[in-house]
């Protein structure tokens, strides 16, 4: 499953030579905060409309699958979780399975 995954994820980036940046990759793949701003105030929320959404999902699956094996990724998780974040469901990364 991980070498599909990961040719997956290739398949989608294609030359990683096109980012100049981390940041550049992470706001492609929709992982990145985008500010949100109407007058007084200013949010981050994540961009809807323009990233590759298989390539979000497919970094998604490897960050869950990373939480439930690698113990030092499952403590950040549950870290998280219990700071109040809502937990990221299967179903959501794979609409319609």
């Amino acid at each position: 499953m991980a070498i599909v995954t990961a040719a997956s994820i290739m398949a989608e980036i294609q030359d990683i030579g096109n980012f100049s940046a981390e940041a550049q990759l992470a706001s492609y793949s929709g992982l990145a905060l985008k500010r949100f701003q109407t007058g007084k105030t200013a949010n981050f929320r994540t961009p809807q409309g323009r990233c590759n959404r298989r390539l979000k999902r497919y970094m998604l699956h490897l960050a869950m699958q990373s939480a439930m094996f690698d113990p030092r990724s499952k403590a950040f998780y549950q870290k998280k979780l219990g700071e109040g974040k809502k937990p990221l469901r299967p179903a959501e990364l794979w609409p319609g399975t």
